[in-house]
C-alpha cells in the first residue's frame, strides 16, 4: 500500500517534471522562432532599402549624366553666332601670348573628362547633386555674356576696329564672365564623372591657364582704352566673385 502510494507519487512527480520541461522547450522554441522571425524581417526591411536606395542613386547618376551633357551642348552653342559676327570684324591689335593660356584651359578640358579611375569608382549623391548645381548657372552666364559682348568676342585676346569696353549684364561684376562659366562647367563634370585627383589637376591646369588669358588680356585692354579700363579693372574682380 504504502510502496503503490510512493510509486504513484513518483509517476505524477516525473509527469510534472516532463511537463514543465516540455514547456520550458517549447518556450525556448518559440522565443527563437519570433527572434529568428523578427530578424528575418529586419534583414528583408534593410534589404528593401538598400534596393530603394540603389535606385534612386542609379537614376540621380543618369540624371546628373543627361544634364552635363545637355548643359555642355547649351554652352557651346552660346558661341556660334559671336564667332560668325567676330569673323566679319578687322582685329586691329592682338596679344598672341594668350595661346599658351587657351593650349592650358584645353588641356583642363581633357583631363576633366578623362576616364581615369579605380575599379569600382562611383561618385555619391552629393557630388552629383552638387555637379546639377554649377551646370545650368554657367551655361545661363556663358549666354548672357556672349549676348553683351556680341561681335567683340574672340577666342584669342584681340583688339578690334572700334572695339567697346563693355561693362553691362554679366560684366557689371565680373570682367571676364566667359571664364567664370568655363570654370562652372569644369566643376560640373568634375563633380559629376572626374576621379578625384584629376578633377584637382583639371583644376589647377585650368587656373594657370586662365591666369595667364586674364592677365594678358587685361594689358591689352589696358593699352587699348587706358584709365577707363584700370579704372574698370580695380572695381571688378576679374572671373571669380569676392575672390579673383
Amino acid at each position: 500500500m504504502v510502496r503503490a502510494q510512493c510509486t504513484e507519487h513518483g509517476s505524477s512527480g516525473e509527469v510534472q517534471f516532463l511537463t514543465e520541461k516540455t514547456h520550458k522547450t517549447q518556450k525556448r522554441f518559440t522565443t527563437k522562432h519570433a527572434e529568428d522571425t523578427n530578424g528575418a524581417r529586419a534583414q528583408n526591411r534593410a534589404q528593401s532599402l538598400d534596393g530603394r536606395a540603389s535606385i534612386i542613386g542609379r537614376m540621380l547618376k543618369i540624371i546628373a549624366l543627361c544634364e552635363l551633357l545637355a548643359c555642355w551642348v547649351a554652352w557651346a552653342l552660346a558661341f556660334v553666332k559671336p564667332r560668325r559676327q567676330a569673323a566679319e570684324q578687322k582685329e586691329v591689335a592682338r596679344a598672341p601670348a594668350s595661346k599658351w593660356g587657351i593650349g592650358l584651359v584645353m588641356l583642363s578640358f581633357a583631363l576633366i573628362w578623362a576616364y581615369v579611375r579605380p575599379v569600382g569608382y562611383e561618385k555619391s549623391e552629393a557630388a552629383l547633386i552638387v555637379s546639377m548645381v554649377f551646370g545650368p548657372p554657367s551655361v545661363a552666364l556663358a549666354w548672357a555674356a556672349t549676348r553683351h559682348l556680341g561681335k567683340q568676342w574672340r577666342y584669342q585676346a584681340a583688339v578690334s576696329q572700334g572695339h567697346e569696353l563693355i561693362q553691362t549684364g554679366p560684366y557689371r561684376w565680373l570682367r571676364h564672365p566667359i571664364y567664370a562659366s568655363m570654370l562652372g562647367m569644369i566643376l560640373a563634370t568634375g563633380f559629376c564623372l572626374t576621379w578625384w585627383p584629376m578633377f584637382v589637376a583639371a583644376i589647377v591646369v585650368f587656373l594657370t591657364g586662365t591666369e595667364i588669358r586674364v592677365r594678358t588680356e587685361d594689358r591689352l585692354l589696358g593699352d587699348h582704352f587706358g584709365e577707363s579700363f584700370v579704372a574698370y579693372r580695380a572695381r571688378v574682380r576679374a572671373y571669380i566673385p569676392f575672390v579673383r
